[in-house]
Order: C-alpha cells, then structure tokens, then sequence
C-alpha cells in the first residue's frame, strides 16, 4: 500500500483519512477490541495464524520470562483494519508485507530499527533486507516465499501451468470449483497477469480486461478466502481441484493429503517477503528487539524455518537445516522460477482504489 515518490504525501493521508473514518464508525458499534491495552510482561505480537513455531515461542518465553501475546489477522487487509481501528497502538511488534513497508513508516506506525540491538543483524541476507524501499531501515526480514497454484492431479484433465489456466479453467476444472484468494491486491494482479499485463499495471484498460476475466471467472469459484491447513481444507476434502495459495500453506495441506501438488505459473511466479517491525507506541521496544534478534540466531531461525515450511531471510540458518529442506523446490525455488518472478510491489493510492472496487464488485465482499 504505497504511494510512489511522484505524489504528494497529502494526497496519501487523504485518502488514509476516509478510509480510518469509515472503519472507526464500523468499529463504534463494537465492544472495545480485546487487544487494546498490553500487559506488563507481555509482548503483543500482531501475526498471521500459524506464523511462528510454538517450540521457538515457548523458548523465547522461558529465555526472557515474558509471555508472548499473539494478535492473528486473516489477510493483509484485516492487519490494517486493525491497525486503524487502535491506531496502531496496544502492539509491540508485528509481521508486516514488504509493500505496505514505506506507507506504515510514513504514517508513524512503526520505528527505524535500533541496529545496535540486533548482533545477529550479520547473518541477514541483504538481498531481502533491500528487497522494498523502507524495508532497511524499518524492518528485518523474516520468511521469503511465493504463490502459486496448488490442485489435485486425480481431479484435473491436465496440470495447471499458467494463471490463465485458473482465471480461464476448462469445463471439468470449473464443475469441479476454484479456490482463491481474498487478498484483492493479488486478485486483481493475478487477473492482469492472466490477460498478459504486468501484475502491477495501473493502466485503466488493462485493469477492466482484467476485471472482466475475473467476473467471468466468478461461476467457476468456491470461495475467496483461504484453505484451512487441516483434513476440512477444500483440496483435501476434494470441494475444489485448484486453488491459489502460497508455497507455505501447500506444505501443510501435502502432509494432509500427499496427492496435492503445487506449481509456480509460467505467466508468473509471485514472490514476496515478510518483514518484523517494532510498532512506534510499543512501551517493550528493547524486548521487542530482543525477540527479534532471538528468532534471528542461526540456530532458531532454522527451527523456525523447517517447522512452518517457509524459507528463511537468515542466510546462516541454512547450514542448520537438513539437506531434505534445502533441496526442496516448494521451499528454495528453482533458479529458473527465481528469474519469472514477480514480485510484490507498491502501489499508488489510485491503483488501490481501482483494485478494491474491481474486488468487491467481483466478490460481493468490499475491502
């Protein structure tokens, strides 16, 4: 969620503006959120589900005697409306997508790193460290992964190769239903890439192409939203035979039901990286540096990468991991599927806009 260095911060916070107004109305007819006022000797820690190994957890929280408290948001859109809705306050630190970086920072959501705080800074791999503007100053990275399509081999006519292969399915595929995303950023770029634009085109015909690849797709669709990493996740119990997904959540659902498979389109391989940051009204920053310079030693970070099945940003972790995880393609892509990436981007407040009404007039569901 980002504005590009040609507009004008202004035209960034105005729009900022109406969209908190809205959600704080919508947030006025609710009892106050639960994770409004942090506890002493706790650290809030605002995350996807699932996002941090429960060994690496507890041992952080017996190393420094606090009790880490975890706030879980759904997509990226609910991490903001969280955000919104308390104005960033009541967390300490949290997990943030590489695009949304430079807009958090110019908000005042989040703090530049206190590097002298961090020793185990030295074994971050700069490539990601890089990877977004704001992302060296504000962040650390913390897992690098990609999206793609997983299916089941034993309900497809013939394996999925392209995003135009899920926008556009055949007869058979689209009887047989479509998982995808409720990221509307994603959805939208993902129905640009089907119809041969780049991911991040902001062109007005280019994005009504895509618009309409994606109500056509409609009929052919399950859900938007994401699997359920369990025996109820809609490949495993065969409701639908594709779904998007990221290479992460795949792993889950393989152990379930080895079947599954997982392919990174040749229209486009979508990569991104998640960043930890220290939110700016945390009242733990030292203890929010110690955690994440803690899920940085080698050791750690490696635990932590082969329990949830992501790649780690921590370059000597890889000497922890067994050769089983470093030679696994889902993990570490290929070379050739590095060069077709297409990477997460900032986009404009405009461009925003256009894809959160291409999503809700396509889902029903406004963002």
């Amino acid at each position: 969620m980002f504005i590009t260095s040609t507009e004008s911060l202004n035209q960034e916070m105005r729009f900022y503006c109406r969209k908190r107004l809205l959600l704080l109305f919508v947030a006025a007819m609710a009892a106050a959120p639960c994770w409004a006022v942090a506890e002493s000797k706790s650290l809030v820690f605002l995350n996807w589900s699932d996002y941090l190994d429960p060994g690496v957890e507890k041992e952080f929280e017996q190393t420094a005697g606090v009790q880490l408290k975890t706030i879980a948001y759904s997509n990226d859109y609910d991490r903001d409306r969280i955000l919104v809705e308390t104005d960033a306050k009541g967390f300490d630190l949290g997990i943030v997508d590489g695009a949304s970086l430079r807009l958090y920072a110019r908000l005042g959501w989040i703090d530049r790193l206190d590097v002298s705080r961090l020793p185990n800074l030295k074994h971050v791999d700069r490539r990601w460290r890089r990877a977004y503007a704001a992302s060296e100053e504000f962040a650390l990275p913390y897992f690098w992964g990609t999206t793609g399509i997983g299916y089941r081999p034993d309900l497809v006519g013939n394996p999925p190769a392209t995003w135009r292969d899920v926008v556009q399915p055949d007869q058979t595929v689209c009887a047989l239903k479509i998982m995808m995303t409720n990221d509307y950023v994603d959805l939208v770029g993902v129905g640009l890439l089907a119809a041969g634009f780049q991911y991040d085109s902001a062109d007005h015909l280019e994005l009504r192409a895509a618009h309409h690849l994606l109500l056509r797709q409609k009929p052919c669709v399950y859900q938007y939203d994401n699997q359920n990493l369990n025996e109820n996740g809609t490949l495993v119990t065969g409701d639908v035979a594709l779904a998007m997904m990221d290479n992460g959540d795949f792993k889950a659902l393989h152990e379930i039901d080895p079947s599954i498979q997982y392919v990174l389109p040749e229209d486009g391989a979508l990569f991104w990286v998640d960043y930890l940051v220290v939110f700016s009204e945390s009242k733990n920053k030292d203890l929010a540096h110690q955690f994440i310079d803690f899920l940085n030693t080698p050791v750690v970070a490696a635990r932590n990468a082969e329990g949830l099945g992501y790649a780690p940003a921590n370059r000597s972790a890889l000497s922890h991991l067994p050769l089983s995880v470093l030679a696994d393609p889902i993990i570490f892509p290929s070379a050739n599927d590095i060069d077709r990436r297409v990477m997460e981007t900032e986009l404009n407040s405009r461009a925003m806009r256009a894809r959160s009404r291409i999503y809700a007039e396509v889902t029903g569901h406004p963002q």
